[in-house]
């Protein structure tokens, strides 16, 4: 009776490891899965941070071009104001000046003034 109590109890605990043998097993298949899980997401992380960093330097440069750009648009702008001042300006000297009324002397001013309107218009 007592050799067979120890048989039994021989069994159980070979069982049980067995049991612990196939549970252990079971735990370093599902760490290995869950280190190369974190190799792989490790990867992506540094991929999606080199990723954020080429962006980031596209969207500096593209900030620097607006900047740019912007500059030019003030300059053209501040030109056009220029233009349109001086275009005023000489659109009222044409309305306002004293023109001859006979055909040959008009003809001799037109002539003076428009060469006068031409130098002065290509000197700015």
């Amino acid at each position: 009776m007592a050799l067979q109590a120890m048989l039994y109890t021989c069994a159980g605990l070979l069982l049980i490891c067995i049991g612990l043998g196939v549970a252990v097993e079971i735990q370093s298949t599902r760490l290995a899965a869950a280190n190369a899980t974190i190799g792989k997401l490790q990867a992506e992380k540094k991929s999606l941070g080199d990723q954020i960093i080429t962006q980031n330097r596209a969207v500096e440069q593209w900030k620097t071009e607006a900047d740019k750009q912007a500059q030019r648009v003030l300059a053209a702008q501040a030109a056009a104001e220029k233009v349109r001042t001086v275009t005023v300006e000489r659109v009222r000297e044409v309305t306002v000046a004293a023109i001859p009324q006979s055909c040959p002397e008009s003809d001799g001013w037109l002539i003076n003034w428009g060469l006068q309107f031409n130098a002065r218009w290509e000197a700015q």
